[in-house]
């Protein structure tokens, strides 16, 4: 398997997240909580995908012109025939590039809120003032990360929502397939936590590496 681009900024950008961790020896609530901005990060950068996505797609000319064709042997006179224009060609453009990020964004939020409050309510998950610094850090390399994730895959190659029903819930679930490594981390991270485990250097970056494995091969799948 040849890494690409995309796999190498998703490679080393959770390589510098996790030698964070390691050298400054944060523990798992640590963790959780760059995992848990991550999210929130990914859901941001899909939201953008949507509204671009659905903005080139709408720039598409409504009305095309066919071939000419003869109407009339004896004169040779040409008529030239006009597509009609769909349905959804004809739906107010600034609708159809709100709505679907905008139902997303509520959606995703929804979910969030109700782990932020999940997480702020067990007192296995606090961490110091002393760790805020590598959070904010953390989430600057996951922002650049997914940024240029976003620029290659998203931005640079043009990228247009596809049509139909099923497609439109397959992007519509895409950020979720991509969380999924991150939720099975801190939910590895909680038991760790919960069962007073010791927290050794070993088991963080055994969880680290596994998750990036994971988001090398979601985001192969995806692409």
């Amino acid at each position: 398997m040849e890494f690409d681009r995309s796999d190498k900024v998703l490679t080393i950008g959770n390589l510098l997240a996790l030698l964070i961790v390691v050298v400054f020896g944060y523990g798992f609530a640590t963790l959780v909580w760059t995992y848990f901005i991550e999210s929130i990060i990914i859901g941001f950068f899909h939201f953008l995908k949507l509204i671009v996505g659905v903005t080139k797609k709408n720039k598409t000319p409504k009305l095309k012109t066919a071939n000419p064709q003869i109407t009339n042997p004896n004169t040779n006179e040409l008529e030239t025939t006009k597509k009609i224009p769909s349905k959804s060609e004809t739906q107010n453009p600034r609708l159809s590039v709100l709505w679907s990020p905008i139902v997303f964004a509520i959606h995703y939020g929804m979910f969030h809120i109700g782990v932020v409050i999940f997480l702020l309510t067990l007192p296995w998950f606090s961490i110091g003032m002393s760790a805020l610094p590598s959070v904010a850090l953390i989430s600057w390399i996951f922002i650049s990360m997914h940024g240029c994730l976003f620029y290659e895959n998203v931005w640079k190659r043009k990228w247009s929502v596809p049509s139909g029903i099923r497609a439109a819930k397959l992007q519509f679930a895409e950020p979720y397939s991509k969380v999924v490594p991150i939720y099975l981390a801190i939910i590895i991270a909680g038991i760790v936590l919960f069962s007073d485990v010791q927290q050794s250097v070993v088991n963080i970056m055994i969880i680290m590496v596994a998750k990036t494995m994971a988001d090398v091969y979601i985001h192969r799948r995806n692409e």
